[in-house]
């Protein structure tokens, strides 16, 4: 059972002037130093496990007393005590992660040091550049610290850096290239784009030089991960913009479509009341029930001609309004996606083709009524040879 805490040593290294040698000596200002002295003072096991011996006698012990200390280090699950931060950073996991609890000598620097000194931030920011190459790694081997990338074999990266790799590491390369991954959209691409790069940048490099190279390349480490992103995103925005246009294209095609098959039956009409104008108009040379006969054929010629016209311009308002949706989408993809957009405006052109089509079948099926329904009108003037006035 552990019989001192790092928060008991942490207050004897907090109030200790510490000396070369590896003494320190203190002033007992308040209770819970002294307790955990008098105890490290008369339990040699306490005292092995905290790394402290008190080399003053016992009856120095009390409050407001000066007394000498031996320091070592204390049990590793307890926490670091080093007298030099490259000292903490070459433990054991030092490279991997933060040790929950140390403190190092040189600067009086602790886990809890606020604000951080500058040697600390950029500890840290190796330890987040460590944590997302784990990502990308095939695994990272924490005891070892050892990354190991896969590429025409294995690849190893020992994790292998010093306080002078921290000093010159570029803070501002660093998270920029963190900053790429705070997004977890495409997380998964992402990582393999930079597990390319890190390869690409160590291949041939000594093991021991490899994360040192990363650290240094940083820089061109995140502009590797942004082009190669940028070119995956483009290919996925390709294939969505592509997936959107055929969809688009083949509702519009069938919105066309359907201007022609809702008149399809008034269309097929046109033949059928001809032939029934041309067998009902008689010759009428007299007055009698013929001459309204005529006159009723004519007038149905007409009145269906007036509905057909009257589904046409129908059909050609909602033409209209398909073509100015479609050109809407068309706009919207020259202004949103200019670079991939001529890659898709041959869609709209035939498109556009099509609706000019209809709307020439529109026109041309109007003129064939209107045609039909005049001759219809002029036959059958030629047919009657008697002032129609005089029948009434």
């Amino acid at each position: 059972m552990t019989k001192v805490s790092w928060a008991d040593l942490a207050s004897i290294y907090a109030i200790t002037n510490f000396a070369d040698d590896g003494t320190g000596r203190l002033t007992i200002s308040t209770q819970p130093v002294l307790e955990t002295l008098l105890l490290l003072d008369r339990d040699d096991d306490a005292s092995e496990e905290a790394g402290i011996a008190v080399l003053s006698e016992s009856s120095e012990l009390e409050l407001g007393r000066s007394v000498q200390l031996q320091f070592n280090p204390p049990r590793t699950s307890l926490g670091r005590f080093v007298p030099t931060f490259g000292t903490l950073i070459a433990g054991p996991k030092a490279r991997v992660e933060e040790p929950a609890n140390y403190f190092v000598v040189e600067g009086r620097v602790t886990e809890r040091t606020a604000p951080p000194t500058d040697r600390q931030v950029r500890y840290r920011a190796a330890l987040r550049l460590v944590a997302l190459l784990k990502q990308a790694a095939a695994y990272l081997d924490a005891i070892q610290q050892d990354l190991v990338f896969f590429r025409d074999g294995r690849m190893h990266v020992p994790i292998d850096y010093d306080v002078g790799d921290l000093e010159s590491l570029a803070l501002d390369d660093v998270d920029r290239l963190l900053g790429q991954f705070d997004d977890q959209v495409h997380q998964e691409q992402k990582l393999s784009i930079l597990s390319e790069a890190v390869i690409d940048v160590i291949a041939g490099l000594p093991l021991r030089q490899r994360f040192r190279h990363i650290m240094q390349e940083a820089g061109d480490i995140a502009e590797r991960v942004a082009s190669g992103y940028r070119l995956f995103a483009s290919s996925f925005t390709y294939s969505k913009i592509r997936r959107e246009v055929e969809s688009a294209q083949a509702e519009f095609l069938a919105r066309i479509h359907k201007t022609f098959v809702d008149i399809q039956g008034q269309v097929l009409g046109i033949p059928i009341a001809t032939v029934v104008v041309a067998t009902q108009l008689k010759p009428i040379a007299k007055c009698g029930v013929e001459v309204w006969t005529n006159i009723a054929v004519v007038a149905g010629a007409w009145i269906f001609v007036v509905f057909l016209l009257a589904s046409l311009i129908n059909q050609s308002m909602t033409l209209d309004a398909i073509v100015s949706e479609f050109k809407r989408q068309q706009h919207r993809l020259l202004s949103d996606f200019a670079v991939v957009s001529s890659s898709f405006n041959d869609a709209f052109v035939a498109l556009e083709r099509r609706s000019l089509l209809h709307r020439c079948m529109l026109v041309i099926i109007a003129a064939i009524g209107i045609a039909g329904a005049t001759f219809a009108t002029k036959v059958a003037g030629m047919l009657i040879s008697v002032d129609i006035g005089t029948c009434y």
